[in-house]
């Protein structure tokens, strides 16, 4: 949603992720004052919020291949990487998803 002129927009992330109501309060408190620059018209605090992530992928198996085994592997790969960067801010490198999909069973 585009905000009107004048508007700004704060998202606050802590290093253990959405941050409680006091921060946000504290934050509220602080930044609206007239006396911070830039004054603008309107501050808006939000707290920062986690973001689904979503991969498909298609694959190729040698006939040989355990398809069970290796599709298994590579979700518990996939779902590490994810617990390793499940807080706010966490990037994956499309590398990492790869060597994810790539682990041989």
């Amino acid at each position: 949603m585009r905000r009107a002129a004048g508007t700004v927009e704060v998202y606050i992330k802590t290093q253990s992720g959405t941050p409680d109501e006091t921060i946000l309060t504290a934050a509220r408190e602080y930044l609206p004052a007239e006396t911070r620059r830039p004054l603008c018209d309107n501050v808006q605090v939000t707290a920062a919020q986690p973001k689904d992530t979503a991969v498909e992928y298609s694959a190729e198996y040698h006939p040989a291949a355990n398809i069970q085994a290796e599709r298994q592997t590579a979700c518990e790969a996939l779902d590490n990487l994810w617990r390793q960067n499940a807080h706010i801010g966490a990037s994956v490198a499309l590398s990492k998803i790869i060597g994810a999909l790539d682990t041989p069973a």
